[in-house]
């Protein structure tokens, strides 16, 4: 199928514009892509809801579809707190200590700038931060921590949490994409 462009003008009210762009903001995106994404959705729950036919995302699933993953190429824009604080919120403090080689209370104090981290514990958590999105944009937050746990044969028995640890995000990449992409 050919992808065909749509282009469109929204008339927002300020508030509006302002929930739009922390929405976008708290996934990493701009606010266009966001309402891109959204408006997707969307469409597709409710041509599932009308439709007793398959569609292309297949169920009625509130995840994206996995045929739509792509690779992030930029970095994440947030500042380290607020990384840290989503991390620590949906990994616990515990996990995201191991992840970046530290410790809880360290960690806490990051999301609560009450600290700020070394330069190599930044990079672990925005690396961590990357993996952490790419797969909980698929994948449910309870199928993202267990998979963030659990030892994976590419990272030779290592969780991607040690694997990071162990500066090899690259690898932890890699393998989001291949488990996103297998299904």
């Amino acid at each position: 199928m050919r992808a065909r462009t749509i282009r469109m003008a929204l008339e927002l009210s300020e508030g509006d514009l302002e929930v739009i762009a922390r929405a976008a903001e708290r996934l990493d995106s701009s606010p266009e892509e966001f309402v891109r994404y959204a408006a997707l959705r969307m469409a597709r729950r409710e041509e599932a809801r009308t439709s007793d036919a398959p569609t292309a995302q297949g169920d009625a699933s509130p995840y994206p579809s996995r045929r739509s993953l792509r690779r992030v190429t930029q970095p994440a824009r947030l500042p380290t707190d607020q990384i840290a604080r989503q991390l620590v919120e949906f990994l616990g403090p515990q996990l995201v200590a191991l992840t970046v080689d530290a410790k809880p209370d360290e960690v806490k104090r990051w999301g609560t700038k009450e600290s700020e981290p070394t330069p190599v514990h930044e990079r672990r958590l925005r690396e961590a931060h990357a993996a952490w999105q790419l797969v909980v944009s698929v994948e449910s937050p309870e199928t993202t921590r267990a998979w963030w746990m659990g030892m994976k044969d590419q990272l030779d028995d290592l969780s991607p949490a040690e694997a990071i640890a162990l500066d090899r995000a690259p690898a932890v990449m890699a393998v989001a994409r291949n488990f996103l992409e297998s299904g």
